[in-house]
Formats: C-alpha cells, sequence, structure tokens
C-alpha cells in the first residue's frame, strides 16, 4: 500500500512539473551546429499522429497535413529549400528534418490540479501531456568501414508538457524555429 501511495506522489509531482512549464531540451551546440555546415536542401517528414487520436485531433484543429504545411511555410520562408519526397536521392548528401508529435489525452474520468486550479472532469481533455521531437538526420558512415552507411541524428531540439492544442502547435514552430536559427548560423543557445 505505501508503495502504490509512494508512486502515486511521484506520479503527481511529475505531472504538476509539467503544468508549470514545458521542458525543452536540445542538441544544439557548437558541434552539432557545425555539421550543419555546408547542408543543401533537406526533405521533411513529419510522423503520423496516433490513429485512435486523429479524428480528436482534428476536431481541436490539429492534423498531420496541417502542421507539415505550417512547418514547410517556415521552412521556405526562412530560405530553406526542401525537397520533394520524389527528390531525396537527388542530394548529394541527404538530409531530412523529422518532426515527432506525441500526444497523450487524460482521461476525463480524473480530475488535474494546474498551476494551483482545479480543472473540471469534463474539461480536463482541453490540455494534453505531449512531447515534441525535432531532429536532423544525415547519411554517415562508420570510419571503420566507410561504406557502411546510414542515417544518424546530427543536431534535435525538442519539448514536453501538459497544454492544450493550439499552444502545443506553437511549441512545435518554437522548436523548428531553433532549428532555422542553427541552420541559418546563429549561434548556439
Amino acid at each position: 500500500m505505501k508503495g502504490k501511495r509512494l508512486l502515486g506522489a511521484l506520479a503527481l509531482a511529475f505531472v504538476g512539473a509539467l503544468t508549470l512549464c514545458a521542458l525543452t531540451w536540445a542538441g544544439d551546440d557548437i558541434k552539432s551546429r557545425a555539421m550543419l555546415r555546408g547542408l543543401g536542401p533537406i526533405s521533411l517528414e513529419v510522423e503520423d499522429f496516433d490513429l485512435e487520436l486523429r479524428d480528436q485531433l482534428k476536431r481541436g484543429g490539429l492534423t498531420e497535413d496541417g502542421l507539415l504545411a505550417a512547418v514547410e511555410r517556415k521552412l521556405q520562408a526562412a530560405g530553406i529549400i526542401l525537397l520533394s519526397e520524389e527528390d531525396p536521392q537527388k542530394a548529394p548528401f541527404p538530409s531530412v528534418l523529422y518532426v515527432n508529435l506525441q500526444i497523450l489525452v487524460p482521461e476525463a474520468k480524473y480530475t488535474y490540479t494546474v498551476q494551483g486550479e482545479q480543472i473540471s472532469k469534463d474539461k480536463s481533455a482541453e490540455r494534453h501531456f505531449y512531447r515534441v521531437d525535432v531532429e536532423l538526420r544525415q547519411t554517415a558512415s562508420l570510419l571503420r568501414d566507410p561504406l557502411i552507411k546510414g542515417p544518424v541524428t546530427t543536431w534535435s531540439t525538442g519539448s514536453m508538457g501538459f497544454r492544450r492544442l493550439p499552444r502545443i502547435q506553437a511549441d512545435v514552430m518554437d522548436q523548428v524555429d531553433a532549428f532555422i536559427s542553427a541552420y541559418s548560423g546563429g549561434g548556439p543557445k
């Protein structure tokens, strides 16, 4: 019984920490930015949402196609050349900007405390737990055998939190902005 209480208290503390702010991390330093130097056109891949959540997320205004289009517009506005799905092999060094948004919808039967306020059971589904990862994957070869090649993540950033869908989408765009800054040669964060 004590173990369950401790586990429940730890879970509540974790949820409480997530609700106060979004946690952000980055593989964005001098070394990872150096790996972006000379990078040509890139491909873009937005991971598909969980099949069970697609309809609910769509009702909330968030779709894979909409997210893909928003990221494409932001990258193109920054002057980053994007390859179409058919073009990746045309690039001398194929690179992919990978965007993965995972969303967990809390069950409406629970009540959550967020920043000191009580959220009623019928409003809890307005906020979602989420994690977003934005990674640049480039083809690399092994030093011991240069013929062995494969994709590796050479730059990354991400965050996680407990927010409403519009703020989650804005957070994805914030992570894309971090990539644009790194790609454009801005200083490390």
